[in-house]
């Protein structure tokens, strides 16, 4: 068995697909994946099962010969388990040293348990929810033929995209539910950048339903025509305080000894044509502020 390291990129943020499958081939041919698979259970120590042969007649070569099974039944069971953990330990070593810095985090609470590290890794990047689905749908129709592509490449590209689609499929997942759920997206997929706030809210959601996305799309219509109206509103009531002020102000402005005594808005005395009792009479840098007349 081959202890060479692998030579495919460490997990990354993006590359799950492609490192999930190189991992488990890697793991496969150094006859790791059993346990990392789960398939491969760590040996249980049980007592022997009873001989069907006729015991012998004294009890004591049959009690002799019973401890003697049971301690070659636990010596054997132990020597599996050692080998079983060992094999264990080897699997969560290299899934952890194939695993980039900031990867390492997710499965930091059972990096002992290469089953575990596995099943964690998968659920956080291929959570069967329709926002990811949608996402793994909306990668596979972007895909485009580059220029120094090959047709057996863009096929390839094509088909592993697909398979990621397939993956995100919970177990009950039938055509009938396909259906309603490519014609969600579809409707996601139309909407302007304007919406992007509405798109994200509804990928939260478990299930793409047909009946529940068109409700939310009539929802959303209502709430924005809503906004829509009570924007112009606001709007309207502003412009009409703005007018209303302008014309008290311009009111002020030619009604001599308004608010006579305030302080405020009397003229003032010398000249009889400056407010707020400040008369520049006389020399255009300066004023002279006069007493408010009680």
């Amino acid at each position: 068995m081959s202890s060479s390291s692998p030579s495919f990129a460490r997990l990354t943020s993006t590359n799950y697909t492609t490192w999930s499958g190189d991992m488990e081939a890697w793991l496969k041919s150094q006859g790791l994946w059993r346990i990392v698979s789960g398939s491969q259970k760590r040996p249980e120590l049980k007592p022997p099962s009873a001989s069907n042969a006729n015991p012998p007649s004294d009890s004591t070569t049959t009690s002799a010969t019973a401890a003697a099974e049971t301690e070659l039944h636990e010596a054997k069971t132990l020597e599996l388990q050692d080998a079983w953990d060992a094999k264990s330990d080897k699997a969560a070593g290299w899934i952890w040293l194939m695993l980039d810095q900031d990867q390492k985090t997710l499965v930091d609470g059972c990096k002992d348990d290469p089953c575990a590290m596995w099943t964690t890794l998968e659920s956080t990047y291929r959570q069967k929810k329709a926002g990811s689905r949608f996402n793994a749908y909306d990668d596979l129709f972007s895909i485009r033929k580059s220029d120094d592509e090959s047709l057996q490449s863009l096929i390839n590209r094509v088909d592993e995209s697909m398979k990621l689609c397939q993956s995100l499929r919970p177990k009950d997942f039938d055509l009938k539910a396909l259906d309603r759920e490519l014609t969600s997206m579809v409707l996601i997929r139309a909407l302007p950048d304007e919406y992007s706030h509405f798109v994200s809210s509804l990928l939260l959601m478990d299930k793409l339903d047909k009946d529940t996305v068109q409700q939310a799309f009539l929802t959303e219509e209502i709430q924005r025509r809503r906004r829509a109206a009570d924007a112009v509103s606001v709007a309207a009531m502003a412009a009409g305080e703005r007018s209303q002020a302008g014309r008290v102000g311009r009111k002020l402005e030619t009604t001599p000894g308004s608010q006579e005594g305030s302080g405020i808005y009397c003229h003032c005395p010398s000249c009889g044509v400056h407010r707020q009792c400040k008369c520049y009479f006389g020399s255009p840098r300066s004023f002279f502020p006069h007493p408010t007349p009680r």
